[in-house]
């Protein structure tokens, strides 16, 4: 992703071992190494496809789309970009139905397109950008193995003492 860059611009080559978020993983990842309960697919690309139930995930950031901005949204440059990536994954001889994005700070879902929300929620960076307001919410899907992708709904984050639980 873009959050956890070392570099100012984004990079090609070993961008995703110049990412703390990479560095983060794989620290986990070390600390859970003797308990067999527990598994990792830590990519060394910026896309990382899954199977659950024989239903192809393929998991990205999203900071590759360009665009979203004008009257049509988001939707035309994140549609461009998952009709890219299908072509690409068509040509290597693999597929998936969902694609995963994170980066928009919104949260959508579509039965082949799911955009998390941000557990941060509305901030400044948001306000000063002109983005809608939302409050803070992570994307949640369960995936069956007679259908698929059943169900995708928000997971509102809440505090629990704010909001007087």
């Amino acid at each position: 992703g873009n959050h956890g860059r070392m570099s100012r611009k984004p990079r090609a080559k070993q961008r995703v071992r110049t990412n703390f978020d990479w560095l983060l993983s794989k620290m986990v990842e070390r600390h859970f190494s003797g308990d067999a309960r527990v598994s990792f697919q830590i990519p060394e690309s910026a896309d990382c496809l899954i199977s659950i139930y024989e239903h192809h995930h393929l998991l990205t950031h999203g900071d590759q789309v360009n665009g979203g901005g004008g009257i049509g949204g988001i939707y035309p440059p994140i549609m461009r970009l998952r009709a890219r990536k299908a072509q690409h994954h068509l040509a290597i001889g693999s597929q998936f139905s969902t694609l995963w994005l994170g980066h928009w700070h919104q949260y959508l879902s579509t039965p082949s397109l799911i955009i998390n929300g941000s557990l941060k929620g509305y901030d400044e960076y948001a306000k000063v950008s002109n983005f809608g307001f939302e409050p803070p919410q992570q994307a949640l899907a369960i995936v069956t193995p007679e259908r698929g992708l059943t169900v995708q709904a928000p997971v509102f984050c809440a505090d629990l003492k704010k909001e007087k639980w």
